[in-house]
């Protein structure tokens, strides 16, 4: 167990992260079983007030041949109806297919909006991982590290019934170093700030964070 702190300029908000793994492995259950079981258990989250958990577990439940890892289970240590769980799961597969599949929820988010995020989502994949000439069904190179894969972050809600997605895109074990993931996050960013009015980006700040992490190391 650990904990984290979301700093706002208004207030700072407590989350407390949990690993089943160990419970599983002790009472022979599933991560995802151990999860739902303290999900639903808790005050608060009756079944129909988390029916959005449902829907991914679901998914899950429809993909057990993939060998989806459960790492966390999150939470803001706020009012319940304030409060969000989210569940942290790696996927070892590594092309933007299944990151599609993953986002999506095999097709249960989808809409204009998220027709949009996909888009630019694998624009920035493509630009931090050099990925442009390669087919949705082509993976990363193999890499056999704990934290290797693709991992996820499912939210949910109370009374929501449609999950949040999120990707951390593994910078770490695909990209050339910082300075390239630097320069493709700015231009990137860039990119999506001339097509707001009224907005301005420093375009020197990816530099100057470049070359302070190269002076420290």
């Amino acid at each position: 167990m650990f904990w984290a702190f979301d700093l706002k300029e208004s207030n700072t908000t407590n989350k407390a992260y949990f690993f089943p793994g160990l419970v599983a492995h002790a009472t022979d259950k599933s991560t995802l079983e151990v999860v739902a079981d303290a999900i639903t258990s808790a005050p608060g989250c009756r079944p129909e007030n988390i029916s959005s958990f449902a829907s991914f577990a679901k998914f899950i439940h429809e993909r057990q041949y993939l060998g989806l890892e459960m790492d966390m289970l999150a939470l803001d240590l706020v009012p319940v109806e304030k409060s969000r769980l989210k569940i942290y799961f790696r996927d070892r597969r590594t092309d933007f297919r299944s990151v599609k599949e993953m986002m999506s929820l095999g097709g249960r988010i989808h809409g204009e909006d998220f027709d949009v995020g996909m888009r630019n989502l694998r624009s920035l994949w493509d630009a931090l991982i050099g990925t442009s000439e390669m087919s949705d069904d082509v993976p990363l190179p193999y890499n056999n590290h704990r934290t290797a894969g693709v991992l996820y972050n499912v939210e949910f809600r109370t009374s929501s019934t449609t999950p949040k997605v999120k990707v951390y895109i593994p910078v770490r074990h695909y990209a050339k170093n910082d300075s390239q993931i630097l320069d493709a996050l700015g231009d990137f960013l860039a990119d999506q700030t001339s097509k707001l009015p009224d907005v301005v980006i420093d375009s020197l700040w990816t530099k100057r964070y470049s070359d302070c992490l190269y002076n420290i190391l």
